[in-house]
């Protein structure tokens, strides 16, 4: 197999469409290289983000083995196109379907202001969250070096938090995170419409994708206004 620095020539071959938010990102941002298999399969592979991502319709039966190994820990994201040949490659593999949203251009201007205080966060105020699950610290301090953190917060305490996962030429992918105790209180909306509209400002639209059994996820969207364009399929191995 080969390598590819950086994958230009993926770049070119794929559309800027929200489907393709996470490879082109990766690539953008050279936080993923490309593996070609001997048989004509491309992968993008991110080992920051634990990520891949084929590229071509045809899938190897080296994907597992190429996928564990330049990428351990991994999720694979797979076009819906891509599924039959991705559940007999990878028969051990949990497949869940995740609904890709995108909001209408002009549906934030009506957005009424949010209930809690919004704002983006340094990386001072992300070293100084207390009480916070698990990996989310690491998660933001990553994050912010290459894309706002936006927080909204209950008695000056930041208790949701909101930042793009990848950015493209024309798209951004949202990921929304609320601490536990804080939930179904609109904490992850406020935050979620600041990182959208500091972003829109800037000429970009929002990808928001979440996983079937993410029912949360799946109703902030709806509330948020977004509308339901398009099908990939996550696919987790437990070790």
């Amino acid at each position: 197999m080969t390598f590819t620095d950086f994958g230009a020539d993926v770049l070119a071959s794929l559309p800027d469409l929200p489907r393709w938010v996470e490879a082109r990102g990766m690539l953008l941002s050279r936080r993923a290289y490309v593996v070609d298999t001997a048989d004509g399969c491309r992968m993008i592979c991110g080992r920051m983000d634990r990520l891949v991502v084929p590229t071509t319709v045809e899938l190897s039966p080296q994907l597992e083995a190429v996928a564990t190994r330049e990428v351990p820990g991994a999720t694979i994201l797979l076009q819906d196109v891509m599924l039959p040949a991705g559940r007999y490659h990878l028969p051990d593999w949990k497949a869940e379907a995740a609904t890709v949203y995108t909001l209408p251009p002009d549906l934030a201007r009506g957005w009424r202001m949010p209930q809690w205080p919004t704002a983006p966060m340094t990386i001072e105020q992300i070293d100084a969250l207390d009480k916070v699950v698990p990996g989310l610290r690491e998660r933001l301090r990553d994050a912010v070096g290459h894309t706002p953190v936006w927080s909204a917060s209950m008695e000056g305490r930041p208790l949701a938090f909101a930042h793009a996962t990848q950015t493209t030429e024309g798209w951004f992918h949202v990921s929304v995170e609320t601490l536990e105790g804080a939930r179904n209180q609109g904490l992850g909306r406020a935050a979620a419409m600041g990182l959208i509209v500091d972003r829109m400002l800037r000429g970009l639209r929002p990808v928001w994708i979440a996983v079937k059994s993410n029912e949360a996820s799946q109703r902030l969207a709806r509330r948020l206004g977004f509308e339901p364009v398009d099908l990939l399929w996550v696919l987790t191995h437990e070790a």
